[in-house]
């Protein structure tokens, strides 16, 4: 797998792709829109989740791609499906635990898995204390994203998981009470063609809740966004001459991590300060 671009991780892995739309969040998909060139490039695994319309729904299992972190010796930060979800309905519960398994027999690595269907995760796993280096995440836009994923990932936490959100595209103000049990919170507005606004209400209130509470907190771009729009948004840090309005929030840059897991040789055991 090549070097990501995306902000907050190093690696992208993908042991399937294919996906279907389940929210608002997923209007504008970006790994939709990557599918279709992959497919028109004439890569087989995607020539059958994706046609003119979008994804088809169908999912294709990579097999071969299962031991890719095996063979990475340098830790990184990995991005699990960044086309497709892991958790998605016609992913075969055993190949999601195949998934599992190489995460966590390669302590070396931090795995992020970013999930639309926290429901099914929380009913698929079980409680464990050796998967620090994995975080499992979940994907909100609005509060009634936000509301529908709590209890599931609250779960997840109590099982012994570290748990993260993705706010991306933060499409409005969520209300994040409850949450404090999360380990990083990611925010960002949307790109690309079509993209919806992030008004300053969605960002700054978040970001509050994270430093309130000591979670690490990533703002990963204001995003693309009208010129009514964005005036509103320069006062709070938005820059029309950067790239996706740029990366700064109240005057700097938010660009913070949960530890990585560290390696206690004399117990065998990893874990995290």
């Amino acid at each position: 797998m090549a070097t990501s671009k995306i902000e907050w991780t190093e690696k992208v892995w993908n042991p399937l792709v294919g996906c279907s739309k389940v929210g608002p969040g997923c209007k504008h998909c970006y790994a939709e829109r990557m599918a279709k060139r992959l497919k028109a490039m004439g890569r087989p695994e995607y020539q059958e989740v994706v046609n003119q319309d979008g994804w088809t729904g169908k999912v294709n299992l990579v097999h071969d791609r299962l031991d890719y972190p095996d063979r990475w010796k340098k830790p990184a930060r990995v991005f699990v499906d960044s086309m497709s979800d892991l958790f998605h309905e016609d992913v075969p519960d055993d190949y999601i635990q195949s998934v599992l398994r190489v995460m966590a027999n390669n302590p070396r690595h931090t795995f992020q898995v970013l999930t639309k269907r926290p429901s099914r995760m929380a009913q698929l796993l079980y409680t464990s204390d050796e998967v620090t280096h994995i975080l499992l995440g979940c994907s909100v836009s609005i509060q009634r994203d936000a509301d529908k994923a709590l209890q599931d990932m609250a779960w997840v936490s109590r099982l012994g998981w570290r748990t993260f959100v993705s706010f991306e595209p933060a499409l409005g103000f969520v209300d994040w009470s409850g949450w404090r049990f999360v380990d990083w919170m990611i925010c960002g507005g949307e790109s690309g063609p079509g993209a919806r606004a992030m008004p300053p209400i969605a960002p700054l209130p978040t970001l509050s809740f994270c430093t309130q509470n000591q979670i690490p907190f990533l703002f990963k771009q204001w995003g693309d966004m009208p010129a009514v729009f964005a005036e509103l948004c320069i006062e709070f840090g938005y820059n029309p001459k950067e790239k996706k309005g740029g990366r700064v929030l109240n005057g700097r840059v938010y660009d913070e991590y949960p530890p990585r897991p560290a390696y206690d040789e004399a117990r065998d055991v990893w874990s995290v300060g």
